[in-house]
């Protein structure tokens, strides 16, 4: 009884990352003046940056269990079905909110030009930066950047079996990639300040600079198991 009725963080923090992403965006499509009729109304001002690191390092968490556990292997043919497994799961259902708008909201988009057909190559290739449409088809920088995460998961696993051996070389990655995260974050609002540079699209939504939160939940799914 006592483990039903546990709490499950993981589905908290899901909910957390969730309503600081939808709380933000959602004031898109209300009134500028939205804030005016409201006291407290900062409270609606939620870092959905936040959000979206917290599902990159749960999305990490998942994966690294999945390993951990051995729902896949770190074989040829564990790391095929490992990324059919990815395609199959994901797949039908970005496509099927691409497709829906483009018909429904964008229908442009869909006249076979040679501008328009760039851009859907870009949604369905998993190549898109938020340069277009980008309140539409806002989500889809985001699955651009998790499938390249999850394309470098095994990679990152694997490395994580030579190199770690007890909790205390977790504790210590977990810093070491603490540390870089938030250092090359901050180096790079300095450039991006002296250069007027776009924080978005030069660190927010790039891989690279979320490798260290995805790889960083990995990590946290190793922390009862020694690799």
């Amino acid at each position: 009884m006592k483990e039903k009725n546990k709490v499950d963080m993981l589905n908290i923090l899901r909910f957390l990352a969730f309503a600081m992403i939808f709380i933000l965006h959602s004031k898109i499509f209300v009134p500028v003046n939205w804030n005016e009729n409201i006291r407290c109304a900062w409270l609606l001002y939620t870092p959905a940056w936040a959000g979206t690191w917290i599902f990159f390092m749960l999305s990490g968490y998942g994966i690294g269990c999945g390993f951990v556990s051995g729902k896949y292997e770190l074989s040829v043919k564990g790391v095929c079905h490992y990324y059919i497994k990815r395609i199959i799961t994901i797949l039908p259902i970005y496509y099927f909110f691409i497709f829906a708008i483009a018909i429904f909201i964008r229908p442009e988009i869909l006249i076979p030009t040679r501008e328009h057909i760039i851009y859907m190559l870009k949604l369905l290739l998993f190549n898109y930066h938020a340069e277009f449409y980008n309140i539409e088809f806002g989500v889809a920088w985001y699955m651009t950047t998790l499938m390249r995460l999850y394309f470098i998961a095994p990679l990152g696993y694997y490395l994580m079996t030579k190199m770690i051996k007890n909790q205390k070389h977790i504790y210590f990655f977990l810093f070491v990639l603490i540390l870089i995260g938030l250092g090359a974050r901050c180096f790079m609002w300095h450039y991006i300040t002296q250069h007027n540079g776009d924080w978005s699209a030069s660190v927010y939504t790039p891989f690279y600079f979320n490798l260290d939160l995805f790889l960083s939940g990995m990590l946290l799914s190793n922390m009862r198991t020694n690799i």
